[in-house]
């Protein structure tokens, strides 16, 4: 009986969670804003309009946000995870969490990683420092580019957190 009944719990919670919504389990997972700070940056400089928010790129869907940060600024993890690294082209240095339940965050455009790959990170864990590597035009601001992934789909970051616009 009883293990019948936590079977069937278990079958009900995991079609519960079938429910929620991509923005919902990530922020379930997320709990750390990526530069709080800081603003979006308002400017796309790789075709001189634009902004740097969800899908409101000129010429391509952008498929996360670009948040202004000086060259060298400390990332910290978002949530808990485990971190993939690597070089990525138009990506440059970037960095991959994968926080569990098909969530994921990326980093890109490092100067830098303070992360090796495989490791474990939590929302005190330094990733990275902001920098301008892969495809960042020569007179582009130094900037995060930021994405969440929900089971492989990328989501706008502004539905899990929100920074305000560069004006």
């Amino acid at each position: 009986g009883a293990m019948v009944a936590a079977i069937v719990h278990l079958y009900n919670s995991e079609s519960h969670n079938a429910q929620k919504t991509p923005a919902e389990r990530a922020k379930a997972k997320l709990t750390n804003k990526p530069l709080s700070g800081s603003k979006l940056s308002k400017a796309n400089p790789a075709v001189g309009q634009g902004c740097g928010a969800y899908q409101c790129r000129t010429g391509g869907k952008h498929a996360g946000v670009d948040i202004l940060a000086t060259d060298g600024t400390k990332l910290q993890a978002p949530g808990s995870g485990t971190a993939s690294v690597g070089y990525l082209k138009g990506y440059g240095k970037t960095v991959l969490i994968n926080h569990g339940d098909g969530v994921q965050t990326r980093f890109a455009h490092l100067a830098s990683y303070t992360v090796k790959e495989g490791a474990k990170v939590t929302v005190t864990t330094d990733i990275g420092t902001v920098g301008r590597t892969g495809n960042v035009p020569s007179g582009g601001q130094s900037h995060l580019h930021f994405e969440v992934l929900v089971d492989g789909n990328r989501i706008n970051p502004s539905d899990v957190f929100t920074w305000t616009q560069d004006k």
